[in-house]
């Protein structure tokens, strides 16, 4: 089981976008756990299967696809603070990654770590394309549309949305205000992990107690390589803003993702894309905030 990752890195890599910015349609698949995966073209003609991932902070990818390139790494190594730890990760440079009808020039992309298991993917996409628009998933219908940042979704149509405000992070993460009973927590949005997770202070406060050897533990693996055991548990609801969500299965554990976003001394939760899998959903990176689909 895979969980996704966040990056902080000494490295900023510059990415030059070309001129036009019209809708790009991506179609979107799940072939692997369920997680959300699109085309791209690297370097001008590499056809790639990249993860698109809103909790990765810079674009990654795998060992293959490094060595189909041909790509040399350069500088120094950086770390990658994933959800279950933190290891070191080689920076590359790509000419170009094309995205539907978008071309991004000199772009920088980091090498996965070491993992303990496989990744059937070849890389992911990161915040640093997915932030430069506003981003729509339609989960049901099998399409991924990168909009022009200047587009207002909701003059798009006859949707009507949900609109729940988001705190976004320097480095392109957005978190959404989650609320489970009476106990509300920052939730950071995850496409790129297998199942939702929250932590134990989230866990105490709504009076869940577990036993270590329960037959409920499982073992996750973050991008970072580590696993970790984790306590499973069925939550009856949620919301996220006005948005209320059925039963589902969650991930209960100190993730170190959780410190890495600072926001670990409180009830915290990571919000994956199986939530949100059956409806669409778009992520207005420009104005900073989450749309869902009405019902």
């Amino acid at each position: 089981m895979l969980s996704r990752i966040t990056l902080f890195l000494a490295l900023l890599c510059a990415a030059i976008a070309a001129p036009a910015q019209r809708s790009s349609v991506l179609p979107l698949e799940r072939p692997w756990l369920g997680l959300p995966q699109t085309g791209v073209i690297l370097n001008g003609h590499v056809a790639a299967r990249m993860i698109i991932d809103t909790a990765a902070s810079e674009t990654m990818l795998s060992d293959a696809t490094v060595a189909r390139l041909g790509l040399e790494s350069r500088g120094r190594p950086a770390t990658v603070n994933g959800a279950t730890g933190s290891n070191s990760v080689e920076y590359y440079r790509l000419r170009s990654l094309q995205v539907g009808e978008h071309l991004y020039r000199r772009i920088g992309a980091y090498g996965f770590p070491q993992l303990a298991a496989p990744v059937e993917a070849d890389g992911l996409l990161g915040a640093d394309i997915l932030r430069r628009h506003v981003v729509e998933f339609d989960m049901p219908r099998g399409s991924l549309i990168l909009h022009n940042p200047r587009t207002d979704i909701r003059a798009l149509g006859d949707i009507d949305w949900h609109v729940i405000p988001t705190s976004r992070r320097a480095d392109g993460l957005m978190l959404v205000r989650a609320r489970i009973g009476n106990v509300t927590m920052p939730a950071l949005i995850d496409t790129g992990a297998v199942q939702s997770f929250i932590n134990r202070e989230a866990a105490r406060r709504l009076g869940l107690r577990f036993v270590p050897e329960s037959a409920s533990i499982a073992p996750i693996t973050g991008v970072s390589g580590h696993v970790q055991e984790m306590n499973q548990m069925e939550i009856s609801r949620f919301s996220i803003g006005d948005v209320e969500f059925g039963a589902s299965r969650m991930g209960v554990g100190d993730l170190s993702i959780f410190d890495a976003l600072e926001i670990g001394d409180g009830p915290a939760m990571m919000l994956s894309a199986d939530v949100l899998g059956d409806r669409r959903f778009v992520i207005d990176y420009p104005r900073g905030r989450l749309l869902i689909e009405q019902r």
